[in-house]
């Protein structure tokens, strides 16, 4: 049985009559950079979102019992739970935290609907709040502190040049 279900109203659930087919995609993502002389390297990998795509019929009869509104109920299943968070529950699986991506349907036969339903697994970033103390100085840095005191005038760092004449200058290049 192939079922999806909103993870947050319990009640609001879609079981198809028929599966003809539930392909569930898991993909892996690798870079590749190139580099001199035209060679591609390899160097990370991410592992994407599962993607199940499912093709099942909703019929107004799947017992023998009339069921009239079952189609109208079914498109209603998917219009209410466009951008909410569903699960798919499949003979070989349950996969939890799936987004609806599309859901074509067509007409394939009398009172019956044909659904090609493609599902997304969300990512939900938790968020953590991690604390970060205030900034205290180390001890060590702390005592080598100079103290503020007037020390009177200093002498420079440099000595000054002496003064320089043109006369003198052209005395050094004549010797």
């Amino acid at each position: 049985m192939t079922a999806i279900f909103n993870q947050l109203v319990a009640v609001d659930i879609l079981t198809f009559d028929n599966v003809d087919s539930v392909r569930v995609s898991p993909r892996i993502s690798v870079t590749s950079h190139p580099v001199e002389f035209g060679a591609a390297v390899s160097d990370h990998a991410q592992v994407e979102p599962i993607t199940i795509t499912i093709r099942g019929r909703i019929t107004e009869t799947p017992l023998l019992v009339p069921i009239p509104t079952a189609v109208e109920l079914a498109l209603g299943f998917f219009e209410r739970n466009e951008g909410q968070l569903v699960t798919v529950n499949t003979s070989r699986g349950v996969f939890a935290d799936m987004m609806i991506t599309s859901y074509d349907w067509g007409i394939d036969g009398r009172k019956e609907i044909v659904f090609d339903v493609a599902l997304k697994k969300i990512r939900i970033a938790l968020a953590v709040s991690v604390p970060i103390p205030a900034r205290q100085p180390a001890p060590a840095v702390e005592a080598s502190v100079a103290s503020s005191a007037n020390a009177g005038i200093q002498p420079p760092l440099v000595p000054p040049s002496p003064p320089t004449s043109v006369l003198l200058t052209g005395l050094s290049f004549a010797s």
